[in-house]
């Protein structure tokens, strides 16, 4: 199956691989607005990873992001904690949730 963009989706084990790569890597959903009531809002769902090799010497080319369907999130919420982030100030509103692999989980990989 591919998305719209013509990527291929990822399973649910290649997800749970990416994840268990690193305790850094996450899956991040996010949304930000103007007056929620209003539909003024942009959010997305993207798979953050880091490479190792990068570590210390060049941050900014160590965590790279790619954006996944929610249906892709999906696949993989049971196995994953969810820490959600965001505050509400005035009208505008920042926030989202982090998805992060359970330890218990990582510790199998």
């Amino acid at each position: 199956m591919h998305h719209l963009s013509n990527k291929r989706l990822y399973s649910r084990d290649e997800l749970i691989r990416k994840l268990s790569k690193s305790v850094k890597n996450y899956i991040a959903v996010y949304w930000s607005g103007v007056n929620p009531g209003d539909g003024c809002f942009t959010g997305g769902i993207n798979l953050v990873t880091h490479d190792p090799y990068y570590e210390g010497w060049a941050p900014t080319l160590e965590e790279s992001s790619e954006y996944i369907t929610g249906a892709e999130l999906e696949l993989v919420k049971d196995v994953c904690e969810a820490t959600p982030w965001g505050q509400k100030l005035g009208g505008l509103c920042l926030g989202g949730t982090q998805y992060r692999l359970k330890p218990e989980l990582r510790a199998q990989q």
